[in-house]
């Protein structure tokens, strides 16, 4: 999985601060030296960022939240060519109540938080899914996981503590949450992979 590196143009100051939609046509870097970041739906889409080129959205404090409340969605191509690959990088938690997507062809998904990554927390049914491309994600301590989806790609899923399924715990379930050629489950001693029947 390629890191996405702090280097764009584009300015999101106006949108962040009046609630639209981040639109880029290049590569979008947001980075916030300090507090948490919100991404709602500033037009009623479904989508809070959409861009034609690499992303890198991180905070920078260890006690920067980010919380993905609407979609994001990363293509490639754009003004310069790039591949499209997304890097989330969260201070602290990153909490995904929305569906986070990488179109390009073979264009890799990157998370990683200092403490938890919980997706549905608020909303099930959300996915991180790519096209073919590896998805890593790294967690200091907790994963809780809805749905992720590398097609032939391959997925990391790497916890300082647990790994877990976010649906309710009970044998009847038969959702698929993890769908990629090769998958690696890394916790910790102290939590381990999922919880009873999960």
């Amino acid at each position: 999985v390629g890191r996405v590196q702090g280097t764009s143009a584009t300015d999101v100051a106006t949108a962040l601060a009046t609630g639209a939609d981040l639109v880029a046509g290049a590569a979008l870097v947001i980075e916030l030296d300090s507090g948490s970041l919100t991404l709602d739906d500033g037009n009623t889409n479904g989508i809070a960022l959409s861009a034609a080129g690499n992303v890198l959205i991180r905070t920078a404090a260890t006690t920067g939240d980010i919380d993905v409340n609407a979609g994001i969605s990363v293509a490639g191509g754009g003004a310069n060519s790039l591949a499209g690959h997304l890097s989330i990088n969260a201070g602290q938690d990153l909490l995904l109540d929305a569906s986070v997507t990488t179109t390009a062809t073979n264009a890799t998904i990157d998370l990683l938080a200092g403490r938890d990554i919980r997706q549905g927390t608020a909303v099930q049914s959300v996915t991180v899914s790519s096209a073919n491309g590896d998805i890593a994600w790294r967690a200091g301590q907790d994963i809780v996981l809805e749905t992720v989806n590398a097609g032939t790609g391959n997925v990391l899923l790497q916890a300082g503590r647990s790994v877990s399924d976010g649906d309710a715990v009970d044998a009847s379930s038969n959702e698929v949450d993890i769908l990629a050629a090769g998958l690696i489950l890394n916790a910790g001693s102290a939590g381990g992979l999922g919880v009873g029947a999960n």
